[in-house]
């Protein structure tokens, strides 16, 4: 393989949103600190507010980093020579130097760590494309020694199928029985509803009560739905239905509860301030009972399952899967 891989555009997206906020959060701190004091505590309040802005601008250090990655960071494969370039460091091995390949389930795209004697090199494969990330796999797969390699079963089960099923997703994705196309204009529609919502209890809720403070969760929504649909593929992503898969409608219900009982405890808090503490602890003890106890049926399900399909690629007894072939 001769080729150079860049990190994906998202994250140059995502740097330059992040960077953004995170400035107009600590000057927004700064000047709302300021503002709201009394005349005569202004200087105790700029220098709370300069320990708050110091807090956002920590982030917005991260996200400067995310951008210096995205210009600095290459990997080039040329020769049967890995050239590593990072933000610092530069490395380079050949794979006949590596005495461990490590596959890791984590972060969510997965990952490769590869060791010689001298050097360390953590390959991230949510940090390209999906036609990289599969090009990476099955060269490493291919290159590595198979008896150096480990953790390979459990992270083709988890990462390796959907970024190959990713990458050969044809250019006008159509969606199979029991799968539904989420577009970034079904999230508007999703988002919109959820915003004029907690629009119009904040606004009761500011009737009742005069409390200000509610009205945070009308900019709250809306950045997270600019950070969504900014971040959402424009051509969609083909999902299975809520209803076809346990493990969505578990989510589907659990955001549908904590929406619910954070408009039941701000309505609480508007008509029902004695009571609004006691339903709150009332709300917080279910909704971890019940998380806790789904996501243990759920885990036990997906162990079921990804044990299952170990058995079936073991059984295949193929270096590399043919869903990791050319498409």
């Amino acid at each position: 393989m001769n080729a150079e891989f860049r990190l994906s555009r998202s994250l140059l997206g995502l740097g330059v949103l992040c960077t953004a906020f995170f400035a107009a959060m600590a000057v927004v701190s700064v000047l709302g600190i300021y503002f709201e004091a009394p005349p005569e505590r202004r200087a105790a309040a700029l220098l709370a507010g300069l320990g708050m802005a110091g807090f956002w601008l920590a982030f917005m250090a991260l996200s400067v980093w995310l951008l210096l990655a995205y210009w600095r960071h290459r990997l080039t494969i040329r020769d049967e020579e890995i050239d590593y370039v990072g933000v610092i460091r530069h490395k380079r091995i050949r794979p006949p130097e590596i005495v461990s390949a490590r596959w890791r389930c984590w972060p969510q795209r997965g990952s490769l760590v590869l060791k010689t004697v001298t050097a360390r090199v953590a390959i991230d494969f949510g940090d390209y494309g999906t036609e990289s990330a599969r090009q990476l796999i099955r060269f490493f797969r291919e290159s590595v020694p198979l008896p150096l390699q480990t953790g390979w079963e459990l992270f083709y089960v988890r990462i390796g199928k959907r970024v190959a099923r990713a990458a050969r997703q044809p250019e006008e994705t159509a969606p199979g029985e029991g799968e539904v196309l989420l577009t970034r204009r079904r999230f508007d529609v999703y988002f919109l509803i959820g915003t004029l919502l907690a629009g119009a209890t904040a606004v009761g809720v500011y009737h009742a009560t005069g409390d200000s403070s509610v009205s945070v969760t009308l900019v709250q929504i809306p950045a997270i739905w600019l950070v969504v649909r900014f971040m959402w593929p424009r051509k969609g992503m083909v999902s299975k239905r809520a209803t076809a898969d346990s493990r969505h409608r578990f989510a589907l219900v659990a955001y549908l509860w904590l929406f619910g009982g954070m408009a039941c405890c701000l309505l609480f808090k508007a008509f029902f301030p004695d009571a609004a503490a006691r339903f709150m602890i009332a709300f917080f003890v279910v909704t971890f009972a019940g998380i806790f106890t789904a996501l243990s049926v759920l885990d036990r399900r997906r162990r079921r399952e990804e044990r299952k399909a170990i058995e079936d690629l073991q059984r295949r007894g193929r270096i590399v899967p043919e869903e990791l072939l050319e498409p």
